[in-house]
């Protein structure tokens, strides 16, 4: 399955052509790769997607325990949160060569600190600061109901903020606002779209539900208004206007819109039509799960086996 899709920054080929993503298989024994599009061909970078482990090695040779998330510093150096050891891992794309990050590899738990003392336990997701934490990795920690920062520069780990409430979240995003006060992340648990607001890097002004439901018993599939629709562990949420989002869930075969403009979520990509191919509402998708938006109008989706291009209506 394809994990997460991200423009490669290292090469120079269109955008359409340049494709960094995860590769891997979510069942016992299967590896994690991390590969690039390259043009005409798949070229593997770090890892194998037939066996997983934890070795710091070039190319091939490093092994990782389910690559859950990705992170490009620039053209030169990748973080990779390496889900069952439960650190923060970099390859280096000119020698591929894969090491240690931050976190305490094959020890997790939870504590703050430096590379060799800091521990997160299974993080799902992590993204780039921005504002006041712009010179920060936010990783998402959610088995440790915590939302944890990773200083780029001396790879220091800290805690931004705790709560039960994040036990069952998967994956985050930033709002597109122009408020310079605050900053906004979006995050996704087994049924809700939750809104964080952060002013600062240690003060919280407000968490709440946006959509769907905080009862896990309750998730399924419906579209509607914000409170009556149902997710099913929805894997990623990507913005593509402000207060507008794409969510992709893979249990449900489906990419949802999800319009707080509107106060509804939709299915635009849905099991009966024909063809991928065409206009993105009408489209069909079998275990949708990584999102990329590149331009205005172009959504890649990585399913399965393959990366799908919806062009835009």
């Amino acid at each position: 399955m394809l994990a997460v899709i991200s423009t490669d920054l290292t090469t120079k080929l269109p955008e359409e052509d340049n494709s960094l993503f995860i590769d891997h298989v979510a069942h016992a024994g299967e590896g994690s790769a991390l590969k690039s599009t390259n043009g005409e061909h798949i070229e593997l970078i770090t890892g194998s997607a037939s066996e997983r482990g934890y070795t710091n090695s070039h190319g091939a040779q490093a092994r990782f325990n389910i690559i859950s998330y990705f992170i490009q510093l620039n053209s030169t150096h990748v973080v990779l949160l390496d889900y069952w050891n439960s650190c923060l891992r970099l390859v280096y794309r000119k020698t591929t060569i894969a090491t240690d990050y931050t976190g305490l590899c094959t020890q997790p738990g939870y504590a703050d600190g430096g590379p060799q003392q800091a521990m997160f336990l299974r993080p799902p997701a992590m993204i780039m600061g921005m504002g006041e934490l712009k010179d920060f990795i936010i990783v998402l920690d959610s088995l440790n109901d915590a939302i944890r920062t990773v200083n780029i520069e001396n790879k220091m780990v800290g805690t931004l903020v705790k709560s039960e409430k994040f036990h069952f979240l998967s994956a985050m995003t930033w709002e597109l606002s122009v408020n310079k006060e605050e900053d906004v992340l979006i995050l996704i648990g087994a049924t809700s779209i939750n809104k964080l607001r952060v002013s600062g890097t240690d003060f919280i002004t407000s968490y709440g539900i946006v959509a769907g439901t905080t009862d896990n018993a309750l998730i399924g599939f419906q579209d509607g208004g914000l409170q009556q629709a149902r997710f099913n562990n929805p894997l990623q949420i990507m913005a593509i206007a402000k207060n507008v989002y794409l969510v992709s869930d893979p249990e449900n075969s489906r990419i949802r819109l999800v319009d707080l403009i509107t106060q509804q979520v939709s299915s635009i990509c849905t099991r009966p039509a024909p063809t991928i191919y065409g206009p993105i509402s009408k489209c069909s998708l079998q275990s949708p799960r990584a999102l990329l938006l590149q331009g205005h109008a172009n959504v890649y989706i990585g399913a399965d086996s393959e990366i799908l291009r919806l062009p835009g209506e």
